[in-house]
């Protein structure tokens, strides 16, 4: 079976086919749907700019997403991909709001500004910068985990996510000192890197 199915007018029958089965119990009809909506999920993951363990995270989220909308889909109030893209993005802007932004979570993901936005790699002012940004973030992340000690690149990770120092502390278990060390080199690391 093909990845992101086309969704011609056999397709879409084809998938409200198969949301019926799985409204029915049959949650193997799930495989098609799944596969169909592959392309797209993994898409909405990556506009959001994470990577490793935490896109992956976004992706099993986005399944879920469609697992549920095929359940509650109701075919008079809306297109089903436009239902199902909607449940996606917001079932993983609730998971980065639970887990990937600790030091600010008591927000709405709606109500943080572009600093906050760009420093966990959310802009979404434009299109184009959004693409730049993001293909920048991909870019350091790489750099790092190539150059950067596990430490050093933990702190990293937990800094670029906006936690503060004391919170990396906690999080890893080591001595502020430790974690300072770590962001001096880190630094000094990256800076040498970007030259």
């Amino acid at each position: 079976m093909s990845h992101s199915l086309p969704l011609s007018t056999n397709n879409v029958d084809k998938v409200l086919g198969s949301i019926d089965s799985i409204k029915n119990g049959n949650k193997d009809a799930f495989v098609f749907l799944a596969d169909a909506y592959r392309d797209r999920i993994i898409s909405i993951a990556f506009s959001f700019g994470f990577c490793g363990s935490e896109r992956d995270d976004l992706i099993q989220e986005g399944y879920i997403a469609l697992y549920n909308a095929a359940l509650t889909y109701d075919s008079a109030k809306a297109q089903f991909s436009t239902y199902a893209t909607v449940c996606i993005k917001r079932r993983m802007l609730n998971w980065i709001e639970k887990n990937v932004t600790p030091t600010l979570s008591s927000l709405s993901l709606s109500e943080l500004d572009d600093s906050d936005l760009s420093r966990i790699g959310m802009v979404q002012d434009n299109f184009e910068d959004d693409i730049i940004v993001k293909n920048e973030i991909y870019d350091l992340f790489a750099k790092a985990k190539v150059i950067l000690s596990d430490t050093e690149y933990k702190v990293f990770s937990l800094y670029i996510k906006g936690f503060s120092n004391d919170e990396i502390c906690k999080a890893l278990d080591i001595t502020k000192k430790s974690c300072d060390n770590s962001l001096f080199r880190m630094r000094k690391k990256l800076r040498s890197a970007k030259n």
